[in-house]
Formats: C-alpha cells, sequence, structure tokens
C-alpha cells in the first residue's frame, strides 16, 4: 500500500480487466471511474480505455505508481526532466507545492500563474498532470495547496505573497482552478478575494448554482465580484447533470445521502441555471426558453440550456459540447463544458480548455477591473 497525509491505495499498472476486480489497480484519477464508483450507470470504460483521452488519464494515474512522497527525489528529477522547477515548501506548518517553467527562472518575464486547490500531495499532481505539462512548456506558474476547510484556505493569501516573492509572477494574470469541492473551494476563494484571481475554472462540478453548494449570499457574492468562469464537468459524472433542462436519467442511482444536494427533476435543474445567470450577470432566460433548448444545436441538446455561442468538437476520441453565455454587457464570461463520457476525475481537454478560457483574461493593475484581452 502507499499511504501519504491524504489518501491509502493501493499500486497500479494500467487500465488492467475492467471485467474483473483488479486489486494491483487504483488510482485518484482513474480508480472510481473502473470501480463504478462517482459515475453514471451509463458509463462506458470500455469506451473510455480505447481514446486518447484514457490513454493520458493511465499516464497521469502513472505518478501515483512511481511516487508515494512529495519528496521524493525520483519525483523531484521527473518534473525537472520535463522543464519543470518543483519544490515543496511550508507555510505555517502546511506543505504547497511549485512548479515553475525553468525558462521563467533564467530570464526577467514575469508569468501568469494558476493557484490549483487540492491537498499537496502526489494525487495533486496526477490529477493536474496535464496542467503542469503545459506549465513546463513556459505557459503558467502552477502552486498547489489546499486545506479541506474554507477558512483555513486563507492560508493562500499567504502563500501567494510567498510565491510572488520567490518567483516572477505576473499579477495581473492569476487564476484559480479546482476540481469538485475544490472547484466550489476556488470559488469561495474568489469571492472572498476577488483582488487576486483574473478568472476561475471549475471542474467536475454542477454547472448551476443549486442551493446545496450555493447559497443566496455567495450568488450575490458572485454577481458583485463578476469574474469570468469556465465550469468543466463530465458527462458521467454521478450527478448526472447534464442535459441540464431534462429529469435526471437514473435518480435510483444517486447514494442516499447526496439526493438532497443534487437537483433531480427538471424544475430543480433549470432553476439552478437561473440562478448561474443571475450570478454571472447573464440575461435571465425562461423556463419555456431552457425547455426549448432541446431543439436546439447538438451542445445545447446536450447541455440543456440556450446559449450565446455553442460548438460541438470531437476531441481525443470524445465529443466535447462548449456553450458560452454573454452577460448583459454583451462579454462572454462564462462558458459551461460537457465532456462525453468522462466521469468525475479530470482529463487532458479538461485543463487545456481551462487554460484556453482563463488565459483571454487579466486585471487592470490600477483598478482590478478585468480586461478581455480578446475573444
Amino acid at each position: 500500500m502507499m499511504i501519504n497525509k491524504y489518501y491509502t491505495y493501493p499500486e497500479i499498472t494500467n487500465w488492467g480487466d475492467p471485467t474483473v476486480e483488479a486489486p494491483d489497480f487504483r488510482s485518484g484519477v482513474i480508480s472510481l471511474a473502473k470501480e463504478g464508483r462517482w459515475v453514471a450507470p451509463f458509463y462506458n470504460l470500455e469506451q473510455m480505455m480505447h481514446t486518447a483521452t484514457g490513454k493520458h488519464m493511465a499516464i497521469a494515474a502513472g505518478l501515483e505508481k512511481n511516487y508515494t512522497e512529495i519528496t521524493d527525489p525520483g519525483l523531484q528529477a521527473f518534473w525537472n526532466g520535463v522543464g519543470l522547477d518543483y519544490t515543496v515548501h511550508e507555510t505555517d506548518g502546511e506543505n504547497w507545492l511549485s512548479f515553475v517553467p525553468k525558462c521563467a527562472l533564467e530570464g526577467e518575464k514575469k508569468l501568469p500563474a494558476v493557484l490549483a486547490f487540492r491537498s499537496a500531495c502526489v494525487f495533486a499532481q496526477s490529477f493536474y498532470y496535464d496542467l503542469l505539462m503545459m506549465a513546463a512548456q513556459g505557459e503558467m506558474i502552477v502552486l498547489i495547496f489546499s486545506t479541506e476547510d474554507k477558512d483555513e484556505n486563507e492560508l493562500w493569501t499567504k502563500i501567494y505573497a510567498e510565491a510572488k516573492e520567490i518567483y516572477p509572477i505576473d499579477e495581473t494574470r492569476v487564476y484559480l482552478t479546482g476540481h469538485s469541492h475544490y472547484g466550489d473551494f476556488a470559488l469561495d476563494f474568489m469571492c472572498r478575494h476577488p483582488e487576486i484571481p483574473a478568472a476561475v475554472a471549475q471542474q467536475g462540478d454542477i454547472p448551476g448554482c443549486a442551493p446545496h453548494f450555493f447559497s443566496d449570499a455567495m450568488v450575490e457574492r458572485m454577481r458583485e465580484v463578476d469574474k469570468p468562469i469556465i465550469a468543466v464537468s463530465g458527462m458521467a459524472e454521478m450527478s448526472m447533470m447534464f442535459p441540464m433542462n431534462v429529469d435526471i436519467q437514473c435518480p435510483e442511482q444517486i447514494p442516499e445521502r447526496m439526493k438532497h444536494a443534487i437537483p433531480a427533476t427538471a424544475e430543480d435543474r433549470i432553476s439552478a441555471w437561473q440562478r448561474r445567470l443571475y450570478a454571472a450577470n447573464a440575461p435571465m432566460k425562461t423556463k419555456e426558453e431552457i425547455l426549448a433548448a432541446r431543439e436546439g444545436t447538438r451542445a445545447e441538446q446536450m447541455l440543456g440550456f440556450p446559449c450565446d455561442h455553442s460548438e460541438t468538437l470531437w476531441v481525443d476520441g470524445l465529443e466535447v459540447y462548449i456553450g458560452d453565455i454573454r452577460n448583459e454587457r454583451g462579454e462572454e464570461r462564462l462558458r459551461v463544458v460537457a465532456i462525453e463520457d468522462l466521469s468525475h476525475t479530470t482529463c487532458s481537454f479538461m485543463h487545456t480548455i481551462s487554460w484556453s478560457f482563463l488565459r483571454r483574461f487579466a486585471k487592470d493593475p490600477e483598478t482590478g477591473a478585468v480586461i478581455e484581452l480578446y475573444r
């Protein structure tokens, strides 16, 4: 068994035989999908295994096979080998990780920074593997840290201040990201400290602002802060959140303890989406307009709501549905993306599409207002 502060899991080898139990294979990136946990009943493991998406996931999971501790010299050598300066830091007794392109340490140019919410462990590095590989190309600096408490994540302010003293961070281009409840943590931190990020990427979260996850006070704060947000999730998440204008497909599959949190009826899902529109300062859509998306573009049909711009892509063996929503000023500041057959995990395109959105935005250094660099 490999054990660290946050997770315990057996070693992994590869995807293995999905028709039998494979105790030698378990990884935070793909094990829950293989075990049928946190996935929709229609999740197609065989299809995922034979896509480029699945291949990338298995490669990312390999970090958990090869390394158990964040201080492992082999892990340091791995990241150094792809062009990253990898450092384990400690602030107020908590570890945080930095991944800095070597080119950034050799010149005077400042780089954008992504503050990624997740515990500072090897699992986090496999989860953000493809984001880190983009960083290795000189795209950005990545910092990883999170506790399991929103209030304790106030430590990010101190970590960020320390990181700015050490690394060449462009303070006008700082972004937040997180998967699952860490995506909620990223949004909460945005609301508490709007002076830090230019934009936020939620991953693996319900696209609407369901009351269980978003209080009325938080929705009002999101509306006031008014930051660009991209929400990227899988079509085969356990919450079966897409399309948003129909009843959940298999309500009996939702664990009893989660039923109060997951919008299950079309009525509740539409209401959650309307709360997201309100939070994003976007023109409100009626129930009838949202239902009419069933006859819209393919992306609108799969997402379950009308979009100002939508497209369907085929990426790494899976279909991807993208919807952009304009706010009342006509700016495309909200993007929702659904990835076919993806369960409650990350994948290469999730990170790619998140970064393609985030990097469009910066902050005015004097006023803090969001600047759209391009469309």
